[in-house]
């Protein structure tokens, strides 16, 4: 099983200049994150690999996809696709970014888990669709208030492909 897991402002933007348009990890979405992704495999594109603050990320099968590195201490690196599809075939992967590889999977994702930050950053890059016109429908959906762990209000997202 194919999902796709990330964070979007109130826009849809989930980068800006190579980081977090939020600015840094929020723990409440770590935490969403963790329990979803422990000892899971997870996917990435080269620029979210780079971006990662520790990598790999620790307790799960990190895959990296990239054409031009030479190497991913940590992680499987894979040239295509298709080689992530096929991880999906036996076990669930988690694609965590970027943009690039969000869209390429969009056809083969099953579920989708969002978070939406109830804030509107600058962003240079935003997430390429919007699940309900995608034929998703939302299955579970928690809304934590900005407190300790977030300074915003967060809407945690469960979606799953119709049909």
């Amino acid at each position: 099983m194919l999902t796709l897991i990330w964070a979007e402002d109130a826009l849809g933007g989930i980068g800006s200049q190579g980081g977090l348009p939020w600015g840094r990890p929020i723990p409440a979405d770590m935490r969403w994150f963790r329990r979803w992704t422990l000892g899971k495999t997870v996917a990435m594109g080269r620029r979210t690999w780079e971006s990662l603050p520790v990598r790999p990320l620790a307790d799960r099968r990190n895959l990296v996809l990239s054409r031009s590195l030479a190497e991913a201490p940590g992680a499987e690196l894979v040239r295509k696709l298709q080689a992530v599809l096929a991880c999906a075939e036996s076990e669930e992967v988690f694609v965590i970014g970027g943009a690039s590889l969000f869209a390429a999977c969009k056809p083969h994702a099953s579920r989708l888990l969002r978070t939406r930050i109830e804030a509107e950053f600058a962003a240079d890059l935003w997430f390429p669709f919007a699940p309900e016109q995608e034929g998703y429908a939302c299955v579970a959906r928690e809304t934590a208030l900005p407190g300790e762990d977030s300074p915003w209000p967060l809407v945690f997202e469960v979606w799953e492909r119709r049909g």
